[in-house]
């Protein structure tokens, strides 16, 4: 069965900065859907029960019987799957003056730059003090509200600093003109990239992952106090012209387009249990690196975040294992299905003894 004839759901709740990113992207990619909205706190049955699978964060992803967790492999299948060359749209785009791929660059930059720093620095604009108490009592192991709320000015001041940051990032921006009096080598960083007249922060034909990793954490704080004004037309012109023009062409594409049809989770898990997977040979399995990670095909394993989502590990068999990827199959109420994970970020081990017997 071809990709393009099985059902894509989407698991989302609106107000998530990541759920946000990956609707830019499928509105870029003209790509219909199915939505599941799910609430912003933990318990969430239509993941946990109807599909068997643990991981606590949102968004999640399912083409066909294939369910990827995490956006940083959402992203690239969405591409794979979903190709320029099948008529749909792309965040890979070529350079305009090489014509180059630099996907890979685009992805690195989301994934070790932009992602990580601006979504730490916007976490502290964030509206902490009227969030529901639900929300709040949820992330209470991984965050000090009070804390982020005792902060929110240093926050807004870091903010602005990395939009000036080194030479050192970007080298081959010439910043001699940017040097200030005191002998700092900071410039306006995704300003004066963009001042040379490029549309797009890496000069590609079209926006790329690159200005979407970076465009939707403003859209997520265009809503918080702490963080209005904080693209100033005086100071960032280029990145403000910039903003303005990636919203406008996302909202035209939208207005273009069906809206995603809204499913249940009883919907939506029917649909995934009931179509087929991808062979386990697109992954494939690198018996090599299993060996390094002291796990063998067919393991029952235990897979979760390095970091705060530790606690909330995805239990199932290893059918695949490449460098960048892991695939176990679990099983909901609804039945069984592939679940894929990134190798970044994340841990995988044999699933504890007391486990596997509920199994």
């Amino acid at each position: 069965m071809s990709t393009e004839s099985l059902p894509v759901i989407f698991y989302r709740y609106g107000p998530s900065a990541f759920t946000q990113k990956i609707d830019m992207i499928m509105t870029l990619k003209n790509l219909q859907h199915y939505r599941v909205n799910v609430q912003p706190w933990l318990p969430r049955p239509e993941i946990t029960q109807l599909l068997g699978i643990t991981y606590r964060r949102i968004p999640l992803l399912a083409i066909g019987n294939d369910v990827y967790c995490d956006t940083s492999i959402i992203v690239p299948e969405l591409e794979r799957r979903f190709p320029a060359s099948n008529g749909y749209g792309t965040i890979y785009p070529g350079n305009k003056s090489s014509g180059l791929d630099d996907s890979n660059l685009f992805r690195l930059f989301a994934q070790f730059y932009s992602e990580p720093t601006f979504m730490s620095l916007a976490s502290g604009l964030w509206k902490w003090d009227t969030l529901p108490e639900e929300l709040v009592k949820d992330r209470e192991l991984e965050i000090n509200r009070e804390e982020l709320l005792a902060q929110r000015g240093v926050s807004r001041s870091n903010y602005n600093s990395h939009l000036v940051s080194s030479s050192k990032i970007f080298p081959t921006i010439d910043v001699t003109n940017y040097v200030t009096p005191n002998g700092n080598d900071h410039q306006f960083l995704l300003d004066q990239q963009l001042g040379d007249g490029r549309e797009w922060l890496f000069n590609t034909e079209g926006p790329s992952l690159a200005d979407i990793s970076v465009y939707f954490f403003f859209t997520w704080m265009k809503n918080f106090p702490a963080a209005q004004g904080l693209v100033d037309p005086s100071v960032f012109p280029h990145l403000f012209n910039w903003k303005n023009r990636l919203s406008e062409l996302i909202e035209d594409e939208k207005g273009k387009q069906h809206p995603p049809i809204v499913i249940t989770g009883e919907q939506g898990a029917d649909m995934i249990v009931s179509a087929p997977h991808e062979p386990s040979s697109v992954v494939g399995f690198d018996a090599s690196e299993a060996g390094l990670l002291g796990i063998k095909e067919s393991d029952m394993v235990s897979i979760a975040p390095v970091d705060t989502g530790i606690n909330y590990p995805t239990i199932g068999k290893l059918v695949a294992l490449s460098k960048s990827e892991m695939v176990i199959q679990v099983s909901g109420t609804k039945g069984s299905l592939r679940c894929h994970f990134p190798r970044l970020g994340f841990s995988i081990k044999l699933a504890p003894e007391s486990v596997k017997n509920k199994l």
